[in-house]
């Protein structure tokens, strides 16, 4: 059997605006369930939105010391 006269038995019997109506409705399913999964990612890893101010770590204070007294100890 010639591989074209399956797809003419399938356009026959199925219809070709069925197929294509149903690829479409798939298509749009998997493209919604990605971007409501990308979105939920997207902000659970954002830390759940909003914005607080980072705190400065000890060592990192501890650094902002020290170069402030460099810079008073240059100016003078």
């Amino acid at each position: 059997m010639h591989p074209s006269s399956l797809s003419a038995n399938w356009k026959r019997f199925h219809g070709v605006d069925n197929v294509l109506k149903l690829e479409q409705f798939v298509a749009l399913v998997v493209a919604a369930g990605l971007a409501i999964v990308s979105y939920m990612l997207f902000f659970s890893w954002a830390g759940g939105g909003g914005y607080e101010p980072r705190q400065p770590r000890r060592d990192e204070l501890s650094r902002l010391e020290s170069f402030s007294e460099l810079a008073s100890a240059r100016k003078s």
